[in-house]
């Protein structure tokens, strides 16, 4: 493969990479079981700027809101 081509394909396959990580996250945060997982992980995420955890925030939410 040329290294135009290389280099062009390159952000498609980070791209590719980044979303699989964030399915298995998005996974990994549904698996949370009782409120006190929850809580935990919120106290967590307490530790560090919004703007670092809202994206983790707004999963975990759609994950607890799934289970019901």
């Amino acid at each position: 493969m040329t290294n135009i081509v290389s280099s062009a394909l390159r952000p498609l396959r980070e791209r590719k990479v980044v979303k699989e990580q964030r399915k298995v996250l998005e996974r990994e945060l549904a698996e949370f079981r009782t409120r006190a997982d929850v809580l935990d992980f919120e106290r967590t995420l307490d530790r560090y700027p919004d703007g670092m955890t809202r994206e983790l925030r707004i999963m975990l939410a759609a994950g607890q809101a799934l289970r019901g």
